[in-house]
């Protein structure tokens, strides 16, 4: 589900309901930052980003990643350095 499906979702529900799904979603991306690993998809999502806006940063060098199978990962300390490295040349998503 997208993040605009969820929030058009979360307008049908009661205030207590969506605190709830907001923490529950919130203790996820939590638990993504402490795996050694990401996947791409991951990534995105630990960084609240669509995964199409996660292709396009990473065409444009993103952190480094290898192929498990058919799946590329990223070591999460990678991606938090590269994350960094965004952050203090102040480019633009």
């Amino acid at each position: 589900m997208t993040a605009f499906a969820r929030r058009w979702k979360l307008a049908d529900l009661s205030p207590m309901e969506q605190a709830a799904i907001e923490r529950d979603e919130a203790a996820r991306i939590a638990s993504l930052w402490q795996k050694p690993l990401l996947a791409e998809r991951e990534i995105a999502e630990a960084c609240g980003l669509p995964y199409s806006t996660w292709c396009a940063l990473k065409k444009r060098g993103g952190p480094q990643m290898f192929k498990l199978g058919r799946r590329l990962y990223a070591h999460t300390a990678e991606v938090k350095i590269w994350l960094n490295g965004l952050a203090k040349s102040g480019a633009e998503v």
